[in-house]
């Protein structure tokens, strides 16, 4: 398949243009779910689109890798857990894609695909390096605690994660630091009652604010259950998250580039500069799932 879509890197001062607009605080609340799938989003992405034979089109998503591509991987807990390694294909394949339309004709085109959900062979985490957080927000529903239960449950018993904090009164309550650790134990009969254990709240949220949260308390994941609004708000964080990031490796790669002319330059002055060696962390901060 050949890529048809995907947007260039943006340069660093229109980087630096976006990032600051994205960081203004939304002083509107959300009036309801239908209008917010109304209203243009301002923060929408340029869609990632990768075409292929026959009118195939895959909307896919954003990856690390897309801007990490040496980022590497490893083998998923579940290939050792005795409740699943016995399941044949029980992962998903790479290229798996579910169609759009599902009723087509047999001389239509094979139209728009969505990447297809559910664990791969490879993850891209050690259960020891993630530290977790989940949050509700907007209005209540039935099966929230269900929802956090079963997260909690998944990351601690199939995933091997034992670091996984809530976020009480959502989004606000990422820059109130207000926090409560999560545990099997603590969620075991969570699914019994009403609302969220986490509290919730509608509204604006200060953005950069929840950002710098997310890094000062080196958090990683981050788990966020809500409709529409809800979802709009995290693609404002996984934006900004993403800018940083960008930012972040054009100025890893200056430095990379600074320290190998100081390198040569040592290496030409001083006897036994080849001993020297630079090294410098690839590994993300901050990842979003949605």
């Amino acid at each position: 398949m050949e890529s048809v879509g995907v947007a260039p890197a943006p340069a660093a001062v229109a980087v630096a243009e976006q990032k600051m607009k994205l960081l203004e605080p939304r002083k509107e609340p959300l009036a309801s779910a239908a209008a917010a799938a109304k209203a243009p989003c301002k923060w929408a992405m340029k869609k990632k689109l990768v075409g292929g034979d026959a009118g195939y089109v895959l909307e896919d998503v954003p990856h690390l890798t897309d801007y990490m591509p040496e980022l590497p991987t490893y083998p998923n807990p579940l290939q050792d857990n005795p409740a699943y390694s016995v399941v044949k294909q029980y992962f998903v394949n790479t290229d798996d894609t579910v169609t759009q339309k599902i009723v087509v004709r047999k001389n239509s085109a094979r139209g728009t695909h969505f990447r297809r959900a559910g664990p791969r062979q490879r993850v891209y985490f050690q259960p020891d390096e993630v530290n977790a957080a989940i949050v509700t927000c907007g209005g209540l529903c039935p099966g929230l605690n269900t929802v956090i239960r079963e997260l909690v449950c998944g990351l601690y018993d199939m995933y091997g994660v034992t670091s996984v904090v809530g976020i009480e009164g959502g989004y606000k309550g990422f820059y109130s630091r207000n926090t409560v650790t999560l545990t099997p134990k603590s969620v075991n009969d969570i699914h019994k009652r009403g609302g969220t254990i986490l509290g919730t709240s509608r509204g604006g949220h200060d953005t950069a604010k929840i950002v710098d949260s997310l890094q000062d308390r080196g958090i990683n994941q981050v788990y966020i259950i809500g409709g529409d609004g809800t979802q709009q708000g995290a693609s404002v964080i996984y934006e900004v998250t993403t800018l940083l990031l960008q930012e972040g490796l054009n100025q890893m790669l200056n430095s990379m580039s600074h320290m190998r002319l100081l390198k040569l330059n040592f290496r030409k002055s001083v006897d036994g500069a080849s001993n020297v060696q630079w090294s410098v962390s690839q590994r993300p901060s901050i990842m979003i799932l949605r």
